[in-house]
């Protein structure tokens, strides 16, 4: 295995998948790619209706990093434009930092730390995989039942389904 894609979204539960990753990757001489897909809601990019709030953050844990992204009119002036974007680049920087330490402790020399902003976490982790060509996708599942996941989908599964690469898939609380 050459090259080695974790994908985290921010919880506790994503994070359930580093130690087995940072195993196989010592024990192969991987290349470890870190990403860590920040869903930003569609509105938030395009103009749509006024007043209605939109939130994006990072982990439920960390509430200081949670923003809310005001929906805007067709008139909306380049002072809030500027405040979004803003915005913005201060949840990529702290996604940055969260990403940096947490390769600073997988005991992984040269590991990618990545950020993608989208809508659609299946669709972003797709694409950086056409674009990494990983050897295996390593990534936690949240544990919904059958149910829920028929109901709102899975990540996990529209990442296996895709056939893009081999994909680990690890539940949290399993390897104890």
């Amino acid at each position: 295995m050459k090259r080695l894609l974790i994908t985290l979204d921010g919880s506790p539960q994503s994070e359930a998948v580093l130690p087995i990753a940072a195993d196989l990757a010592r024990a192969t001489g991987a290349e470890v790619h870190l990403l860590r897909v920040v869903e930003l809601p569609s509105g938030t990019r395009e103009h749509v209706p006024p007043r209605e709030p939109m939130r994006a953050g990072l982990p439920d844990n960390d509430a200081g990093s949670m923003i809310v992204v005001a929906r805007l009119s067709d008139g909306m002036s380049e002072e809030l434009v500027e405040r979004r974007d803003q915005a913005i680049a201060r949840l990529e920087d702290e996604t940055k930092g969260y990403l940096a330490q947490l390769a600073a402790n997988l005991g992984v020399p040269n590991v990618q730390q990545h950020v993608r902003f989208n809508d659609s976490p299946a669709n972003a982790i797709l694409a950086a995989a056409k674009e990494l060509v990983p050897d295996l996708i390593a990534m936690s599942t949240h544990g919904r039942g059958a149910v829920a996941t028929a109901i709102q989908g899975s990540v996990a599964t529209a990442v296996l389904r895709s056939g893009v690469a081999p994909v680990l898939l690890v539940r949290p609380g399993s390897l104890r």
